[in-house]
C-alpha cells in the first residue's frame, strides 16, 4: 500500500513540474531579470490584444449605430409611403362611380300581359300555342326560341328587353 502511495505522489510531482508549477522550478535556473523581462513582454502583448479588442468594439458599436439610423430612416420612409398609398386608395374609391345592375326580369309591381306576348310571338313566327293569357309550356318554349334568335338572355321570362323586341308595351 505504501508503495502505491509513493508512486502516486511521484506521478503527481512529475505532472506538476511538467505543467510549469513554480513550486517545482529549480531556484538556481531562474534569473529574476529574465523572469521580469518575460512577464513584461507578456503584459505588453496582453495590452496590445486588449487595445485591438477595444478598437474592434468601438468600430462595431459605430457600425451598429449607423445601421440603426438607416433602419429608422427606412421605417419612416415606409410609414410615409403606406400613408400615401392609403390616401390614394381612399381617393380612388371615392371617385369611382357606383355600379348598378339591370336584369331582364319583370318588376313585381307590373303584370305582364301574356296574351299580348302570345300574339306578338305568333306574329313573329313562333308557335305559343292557343292565345289564352297563360304562360304554358308552348308559350315558354316559343319565348325562349325568340330570345335566343334576338340575342337576349334565353330565360323564358317576358322582361322589359324581351317585351321591347316583341314590340309589346
Amino acid at each position: 500500500m505504501r508503495f502505491a502511495r509513493c508512486v502516486s505522489v511521484v506521478c503527481l510531482c512529475v505532472l506538476l513540474a511538467s505543467t510549469g508549477c513554480s513550486m517545482f522550478r529549480s531556484k538556481a535556473t531562474v534569473d529574476p531579470q529574465q523572469q521580469l523581462a518575460a512577464t513584461t513582454q507578456e503584459y505588453q502583448k496582453a495590452k496590445q490584444v486588449i487595445a485591438q479588442q477595444e478598437s474592434e468594439i468601438s468600430r462595431l458599436s459605430s457600425e451598429v449605430s449607423q445601421l440603426r439610423s438607416q433602419q429608422a430612416a427606412r421605417s419612416s420612409q415606409h410609414d410615409e409611403e403606406m400613408a400615401r398609398l392609403k390616401s390614394e386608395v381612399t381617393k380612388t374609391k371615392a371617385s369611382q362611380p357606383k355600379l348598378s345592375v339591370t336584369t331582364d326580369k319583370p318588376k313585381p309591381s307590373g303584370k305582364t300581359d301574356i296574351a299580348a306576348v302570345q300574339k306578338a310571338l305568333a306574329k313573329a313566327g313562333y308557335d305559343p300555342g292557343p292565345v289564352d293569357g297563360k304562360m304554358g309550356k308552348k308559350t315558354k318554349s316559343a319565348l325562349i326560341a325568340f330570345q335566343k334568335a334576338h340575342g337576349l338572355q334565353p330565360d323564358g321570362i317576358a322582361g322589359p328587353r324581351t317585351m321591347a323586341k316583341l314590340g309589346v308595351r
